[in-house]
């Protein structure tokens, strides 16, 4: 059998957390550019964010890219029609006059549903935008009543009324931007123009302690353009999104995700409850080499390759933890969506995908 560690770890991912503050949030938004929609609200473009006073924020972008503010009479919360899911559905008018109902769910799904809404829109229609969010179970506030807030299927919805007239119907964005943000500060924004659409996208600059990235403003959020700006020696797996566990001794005094003595590894009967035989069996089925020999080969002994192997490593006085540090990073790398390459300890190592 060619060389080969056998690492045993379980890898966990969690969200990332570093420290910035208010203050330099505030200048991320001048430097972008946002301007103030209420009190901890800002906006630009199609995106909006909402800042935290413990320096993290939220970003916000458009319910639909198929909600047209000016042409909008009416907006409620009710059942779609055809998804039978709960929706944001609205009253729109077209350059005849004629009226026509938009229906989505927060994931984006939905769309033209059956006209007998219309006769209840066109009645809320004629109340205040206002009035009509309440009777939805939105909410406002004194300090914020230009701010209207409600949850569809554990997603906040935020409409902004200002003056009486609709300037936007906004969203949070999904799970995988989020913690991606998590820990992040603004420093820009900018706009292309959309190839799908009419108009422009708009795309929030933002940066950590070790990588800078732009998100896109659209009902679909996407990562762009991201950047490592560390070397990552400098940066811990856990700031990736990976968790490792801690090294634990199992009863036959193996250390799990530890170092062990090559005289301990000659004498193992398990590991971690399975039996020597047992992980043998399944190490001669797993492929270890690119030309498909087996991980174990006939005739070849676990203990004795797992000995062999243990004892090289200490000999070059290294770990297994160390050798698999940029695998690790590697891996954790593309699962943040960093890219394809990476320096650790000065050396660039790229990667396919």
């Amino acid at each position: 059998m060619k060389p080969s560690s056998l690492l045993l770890a379980v890898i966990l991912f969690a969200h990332p957390s570093f420290a910035q503050t208010l203050e330099q949030q505030w200048e991320g938004v001048k430097n972008a550019g946002l301007t103030k929609v209420e009190a901890g609200f800002y906006s630009r473009g199609s995106l909006a964010v909402e800042l935290h006073k413990n320096g993290s924020y939220t970003l916000l972008v458009p319910y639909s890219s198929r909600f047209d503010l000016t042409k909008i009479k009416a907006i409620r919360v009710s059942k779609d029609a055809i998804m039978k899911a709960m929706s944001l559905s609205v009253l729109t008018t077209n350059e005849k006059g004629e009226f026509g109902v938009l229906s989505f769910t927060a994931n984006g799904s939905g769309g033209d549903i059956d006209d007998s809404e219309i006769p209840a829109l066109k009645e809320l229609s004629l109340k205040p935008f206002e009035e009509q969010l309440a009777d939805s179970g939105f909410e406002s506030s004194s300090e914020r009543s230009s701010i209207w807030t409600t949850a569809i299927d554990n997603t906040v919805v935020t409409v902004f009324i200002v003056n009486g007239s609709l300037k936007a119907i906004l969203k949070g964005v999904d799970a995988r931007v989020e913690k991606k943000l998590n820990g992040t500060w603004i420093t820009g924004y900018s706009e292309k123009q959309n190839r799908y659409e009419n108009g422009v996208t708009s795309s929030l600059q933002v940066q950590n302690s070790f990588a800078q990235f732009s998100i896109t403003g659209g009902p679909f959020p996407q990562i762009e353009s991201p950047q490592l700006i560390k070397d990552l020696k400098d940066v811990d797996l856990k700031d990736l999104g990976m968790n490792l566990p801690e090294p634990s001794k199992d009863s036959s005094g193996f250390i799990i995700g530890g170092t062990n003595s090559t005289d301990l590894i000659s004498s193992l009967f398990s590991i971690n409850g399975a039996s020597m035989d047992s992980i043998s069996a399944s190490a001669s089925l797993v492929p270890g080499c690119s030309d498909g020999d087996p991980l174990l080969v006939t005739g070849e002994d676990i203990k004795e390759v797992m000995a062999a192997d243990n004892h090289k490593v200490i000999q070059l006085g290294l770990t297994h933890q160390a050798l698999a540090q940029p695998l690790l990073y590697a891996e954790a790398v593309v699962e943040a969506r960093y890219g394809n390459k990476f320096s650790l300890h000065g050396t660039i190592i790229k990667f396919q995908t």
